[in-house]
């Protein structure tokens, strides 16, 4: 929360998604998906998503259902959390892959 003219307001309002952020949340549903079912063929055992990332996922997959339903906003928070997921899933990804994590430029 925070003061504008002497009023309380909510740091974390819907804003219109642009393609990016909608585009990112969709591919990163995909890649999710396709690391579990690499995850669990090459180890045998399923991905656990750490509990540092539990939050980010509960706002990420609120995200997704909300531009499933064709409401396409988001929140700073959402925003952030599909970006730390994208590149969590990256990084996973790479180590079970045996290579280096690629250098992508987020925009932060």
């Amino acid at each position: 929360m925070s003061k504008r003219n002497g009023k309380r307001i909510h740091m974390n309002r819907l804003m219109r998604s642009g393609p990016g952020i909608a585009t990112l949340a969709s591919a990163l549903e995909d890649k999710f998906v396709s690391l579990n079912g690499l995850y669990f063929k090459l180890k045998a055992v399923e991905l656990e998503v750490p509990k540092s990332l539990v939050d980010d996922v509960i706002r990420w997959r609120r995200l997704r259902i909300r531009h499933k339903q064709r409401d396409f906003r988001h929140t700073e928070s959402e925003k952030k959390s599909v970006v730390v997921l994208a590149k969590w899933t990256l990084e996973v990804k790479a180590k079970l892959c045996n290579q280096p994590v690629p250098k992508v430029p987020w925009g932060d």
